[in-house]
């Protein structure tokens, strides 16, 4: 009976990170790539894939809903890289300073 139960146990899986992107702060509802407008037409969502080419194989990419249509094509790991370069960027306009700063997710900061 001891064998069965090391047995049951170990078969159990975590499932702790987004089944669509493979990030850890949220589930597959609340993806963010669930809703990614196309970087082509801007009209559609794109859809996430995964690569099953050689040099490729296993990467995840987008690509526009509107197929055959619109051929809009991001590679996720580049259109992640975009977004956190986006979510990073601090506008400051004018001689008073006015300053748009949109953060998502955890940063640590200091302001003087």
């Amino acid at each position: 009976m001891a064998g069965d139960e090391g047995s049951s146990s170990s078969s159990k899986v975590k499932f702790n990170n987004c089944f669509v992107c493979g990030e850890k702060d949220h589930w597959k509802d609340d993806c963010y790539w669930r809703n990614y407008q196309c970087v082509k037409c801007n009209k559609h969502r794109m859809k996430i894939f995964v690569s099953s080419q050689p040099k490729s194989k296993g990467e995840k990419f987008l690509k526009c809903e509107n197929q055959p249509f619109c051929n809009g094509f991001e590679w996720l790991s580049k259109a992640k890289k975009n977004k956190e370069e986006e979510n990073k960027t601090m506008i400051v306009e004018g001689k008073n300073s006015t300053v748009k700063l949109r953060i998502e997710g955890k940063l640590p900061m200091t302001v003087e």
